[in-house]
């Protein structure tokens, strides 16, 4: 019976059965590749590729090997493909050797990474003063609670583009909410906003160039934690004379999270995570370029008056 199901898979499954399994990941490989050389060549720089290693799994394959060398390893500008000796350790070796250097020297032996695009929190902005800038005079709303001007939608950027990424941290800044004193439970949305434009060019507000809205995180904060966390709302009357509503607020920490080859938004309160975003894949860039993006436009974005902005506490 063993032989008949060996004689039945041999008839049927071929090399060539076997190789279209590693092309669809193949390709996406290679495209991304493709597109870093790109960046690369259109870098004012004279530095070039010269060399490509394989190393881990798929490295370890004779077929991965061949394909690389017929894709990149030939013509004028090929490059000499290398081949770890041992390519499933190869990786292991590699982040312990990264690992020891960054304990006795403090920074890692890897390039550095950059982002290449910027991310950012949606967020009200109490005016400061009497100067805004160009075109912020649109966005300029009367809260009803306080009766003071603010920027309304504004986007707080967490990393911009080509900031560089020194090792796996994460940014956080604080932020503040109000809530009814009688409220036994608050839920709200963070939206998370991504823009490709240069760091100098970032839109100021959600509803500018091509900020868009990548990603909305759901947070719920219950009786007990508010009761520990609720602070007053000082020098205010944040009611009007037809909402005698006695408000108060909390202070949460928005932390940016980021992976070797993912991004991922939590909101804190304290030491508890109440929110969280699913992950984000990026892809990081290991050489600082400008890349201006497209732009489009989007609808208006509603007002949420309960986010009262950035804490004086924010820090990264």
């Amino acid at each position: 019976m063993l032989m008949a199901n060996s004689i039945y898979l041999a008839d049927y499954i071929t090399s060539l059965d076997i190789r279209r399994l590693f092309e669809e990941q193949i390709q996406r490989i290679f495209e991304m590749i493709d597109e870093q050389l790109e960046r690369i060549e259109n870098f004012p720089s004279s530095e070039k590729v010269t060399h490509v290693a394989l190393s881990g799994g798929l490295g370890s394959s004779p077929y991965v090997q061949e394909r690389f060398t017929d894709n990149y390893g030939e013509g004028k500008a090929g490059k000499r493909i290398l081949i770890s000796e041992d390519p499933q350790l190869a990786v292991c070796r590699g982040l312990v050797i990264d690992r020891i250097h960054r304990l006795r020297y403090g920074h890692s032996i890897v390039s550095p990474r950059y982002s290449s695009l910027s991310y950012g929190i949606v967020v009200n902005n109490k005016v400061g003063g009497s100067k805004l800038l160009p075109g912020q005079n649109d966005q300029v709303r009367i809260n009803p609670y306080d009766g003071k001007r603010y920027i309304v939608n504004e986007i707080q950027w967490l990393v911009k583009q080509n900031q560089r990424i020194d090792k796996p941290q994460y940014i956080s800044q604080i932020f503040n909410r109000v809530f009814e004193t009688t409220s036994s439970e608050i839920s709200w949305q963070n939206f998370i906003a991504m823009s490709k434009s240069p760091a100098t060019r970032l839109p100021h507000t959600i509803n500018e160039g091509d900020a868009r809205v990548i990603c909305e995180i759901e947070s719920t904060v219950d009786r007990e934690l508010l009761r520990q966390h609720a602070q007053p709302v000082k020098g205010r009357k944040w009611w009007s004379s037809s909402r005698k509503q006695d408000l108060q607020k909390i202070q949460y920490e928005l932390r940016l999270c980021i992976g070797s080859s993912s991004l991922t938004f939590e909101v804190c309160l304290g030491d508890r995570v109440v929110g969280r975003s699913d992950e984000i894949r990026v892809t990081w860039l290991h050489t600082d370029m400008d890349d201006p993006g497209e732009q489009d436009t989007q609808a208006e974005w509603p007002v949420d008056w309960s986010n009262i902005g950035r804490a004086k506490e924010a820090r990264k």
